[in-house]
């Protein structure tokens, strides 16, 4: 019986995305399914460039903090398991503008984005 390739929804390709881009930098190294600290400066220099900066960020960048670093590896084992990456993932997209209207200045006020959740 073949499988049928379905078309994935936007989500859902996101998702894949996250995990192809994960995998694409942990290969690099021994542990496969860890990133290094030089892995993960790797992937957010190159796949997270836009919106976060390793350091000297300019107007409107995030910046991940050596502090931040330290706890993204929350089992202390010197490398960024998938779990701890998802973190990462997660603690941008709590960061980021919620709504395309956000980031294009038109913010949480306007008529357009509140009629949509009334």
């Amino acid at each position: 019986m073949a499988l049928r390739l379905k078309m994935l929804t936007p989500l859902e390709s996101a998702v894949a995305t996250i995990i192809e881009i994960f995998h694409k930098y942990s290969r690099n190294e021994p542990h496969h399914d860890k990133l290094s600290k030089a892995e993960l400066k790797c992937l957010i220099q190159k796949e997270l460039g836009n919106v976060l900066k390793v350091s000297q960020p300019k107007m409107g960048e995030l910046v991940l903090p050596r502090e931040e670093w330290k706890d993204l590896d929350v089992n202390k084992d010197h490398s960024v398991n998938f779990k701890e990456y998802m973190i990462l993932i997660t603690t941008l997209l709590i960061l980021m503008p919620r709504d395309s209207n956000q980031a294009h200045g038109l913010g949480p006020g306007s008529s357009d984005s509140a009629s949509r959740f009334s």
